[in-house]
């Protein structure tokens, strides 16, 4: 026997059905985005520019210098910047990779350099007298040849040392990291800020890449943006001349006033049209030009053209302008005239 359902029972499944289209309906309008922690603390754009331009002075003299001690053309170009942990950057990396360490004061830390294979391989060759035309090679640069490359390793430190000099950071040259030791340079979890150079020498390409670990990135980068302007200064400077030129088209109300003066209420209630009230001014006594409520310079009243006008005088000083008091009931003589 079918089982017969109660009103009670029938409303509350309704309401169960209703508020599940609810839920549906609040879900379709939000938008849901993967969250990669990684990511907080990423470079202030101030600091990219700033460790950019630093770098890319380093990247001049690297050029230079290499390219007249291997006698052949030699170019760098910083490509990338950017903060990375370091077992992000390992997993970057090619099985076989050829790195050395330098040694940061004051920080006493470490940084790195690491450099393509092929890269390596055709440096050695120019290096023993041959023409970086050379075959692939996949193994781990032996020690003759680490000590060929060890004179190239200490001008990319030279280099990079000169370029941090107006930081007060100093680097030294401290070995080669073999495959295990650059696995265990760093925690796999240290932020890192990765610096990648396109590195071209005769006719092979590739990529030298410095690494700065946090204990050194830390003070570089304060040191870089206390050394940098300020984006807020480079926008003042930018933008002055275009603000400078808008404000002179500005229109400010101007007005030629007399000075302050006290009427007694009885006198104010006598006024009628015709009447001639005397101020018990002096005739000789100048007004004041008043340009958006501030009295600017003394001024008499003249006429020009038709027109009313005012005479400037002298400049009003600051305790002459907190001296002055205008009245309420003074008399506006420039609001149709010219001003000479």
């Amino acid at each position: 026997m079918k089982r017969v359902l109660s009103q009670e029972e029938i409303d509350a499944m309704v309401r169960g059905t209703n508020e599940t289209k609810d839920e549906h309906a609040e879900n379709e309008g939000r938008s849901v985005k993967p969250c990669t922690f990684r990511q907080s603390g990423q470079l202030a754009g101030e600091h990219v520019r700033a460790v950019s331009a630093l770098h890319e002075a380093f990247a001049r003299g690297l050029a230079q210098s290499l390219g007249a001690y291997l006698g052949v053309s030699f170019e760098a170009k910083l490509v990338s910047v950017e903060q990375i942990a370091y077992g992000e950057f390992l997993q970057s990396l090619p099985e076989i990779t050829y790195m050395v360490s330098f040694h940061v004061s004051p920080m006493n830390a470490s940084a790195a350099m690491q450099i393509d294979p092929s890269l390596v391989f055709s440096l050695i060759d120019i290096l023993l007298g041959g023409t970086s035309r050379c075959e692939v090679i996949t193994r781990e640069i032996s020690e003759i040849e680490a000590e060929v490359m060890a004179e190239v390793a200490r001008i990319i430190c030279r280099e990079l040392a000169e370029a941090w000099k107006p930081l007060a950071i100093s680097l030294e040259l401290e070995r080669y990291e073999t495959g295990a030791q650059v696995q265990h340079f760093l925690p796999a979890t240290e932020k890192t800020i990765c610096l990648s150079f396109e590195i071209r020498v005769a006719d092979t390409q590739g990529t030298l890449n410095l690494i700065v670990p946090f204990a050194v990135s830390h003070p570089l980068l304060r040191k870089v943006s206390a050394e940098a302007p300020s984006s807020r200064t480079r926008s003042k400077t930018q933008f002055a001349p275009k603000v400078k030129a808008k404000i002179l088209d500005c229109t400010f109300p101007a007005s030629l006033d007399l000075p302050s003066i006290k009427v007694p209420i009885h006198e104010v209630l006598a006024l009628s049209p015709g009447d001639v009230r005397s101020f018990h001014i002096p005739i000789g006594t100048p007004a004041a030009l008043i340009i958006s409520g501030r009295q600017v310079f003394e001024a008499r009243p003249v006429r020009q053209d038709g027109l009313r006008a005012a005479q400037i005088g002298d400049a009003l000083s600051v305790s002459e302008e907190t001296d002055v008091r205008v009245a309420h009931n003074s008399v506006a003589l420039a609001g149709q005239g010219a001003l000479t």
